[in-house]
């Protein structure tokens, strides 16, 4: 797992343990518990997204297994490596940024309003907010774990399979 998931993963975890403790720490026992079930969904988006990264990662390696063969023949054939030495990184430090924004300003509304509101008043505030809540949680992490590593790993490829067919060895 690249630093950057593991920096998203962590920091959704955070957000979480944050929101769950100002729930317990505001609220009573059982307005607590309350808030805690209205985190099902998220702790649900992110046991998928994991999820989804690890069945999804499959398709990153692959690309990048066949970037690292075509590598290791042009190499042999001392071809000129530079116009194919890419950036390789697995994910854009853009979309550690973004995920990362989003994941603390959904927190940042909800820590606010339970802070402002009853327990009562914040889950009928998160009933309003929770399908775009999850959308955002699952699909833009999921989207950035896998896009970026597999976009990138395929240019390498596709870079050194041109230069392999221009001289011949494929």
């Amino acid at each position: 797992m690249s630093w950057e998931a593991v920096v998203i993963a962590a920091l959704v975890i955070v957000i979480i343990g944050v929101m769950a403790s100002v729930a317990i720490l505001r609220y009573a026992v059982d307005d607590a518990i309350r808030v805690w079930e209205m985190l099902n969904p998220m702790v649900g988006v992110i046991t998928g997204m994991v999820a989804t990264y690890f069945f999804t990662r499959g398709t990153a390696a692959a690309e990048r297994e066949r970037a690292n063969t075509l590598e290791s023949l042009v190499r042999k054939k001392g071809l000129p490596w530079s116009q194919v030495n890419g950036n390789s990184e697995h994910m854009s430090r853009q979309s550690v940024v973004v995920a990362g924004v989003l994941a603390v300003t959904i927190a940042g509304v909800m820590i606010v309003a339970m802070l402002s509101y009853t327990a009562g008043d914040v889950l009928k505030f998160w009933g309003v907010l929770v399908s775009l809540v999850g959308v955002i949680t699952g699909a833009v992490p999921t989207y950035f774990f896998t896009r970026d590593t597999a976009a990138k790993d395929r240019s390498r490829a596709n870079k050194l399979q041109k230069v392999a067919r221009d001289e011949g060895l494929i």
